[in-house]
């Protein structure tokens, strides 16, 4: 688990890239949300991406889509 600060989902990519450098580059394609990446705030897939906004104690997950048959 790591803690950051922000107040969206842009602003927590922000501070993970200032934490761990390379992060957004792994999130994030041309300043949007990678297609193959979905943002999950307090265990709801949000459709508003880094628009979101996000609770001084919410949990973020980033998962990424997962193919098969």
């Amino acid at each position: 688990m790591v803690e950051v600060e922000g107040t969206t989902v842009r602003e927590i990519i922000d501070s993970l890239e200032k934490q761990h450098s390379g992060m957004a580059e792994r999130l994030l394609d041309q300043g949007r949300l990678r297609p193959n990446i979905s943002v999950a705030i307090d265990g709801v897939v949000t459709p508003f991406g880094l628009l979101e906004e996000v609770e001084p104690q919410s949990e973020i997950h980033f998962v990424h889509a997962i193919a098969g048959g």
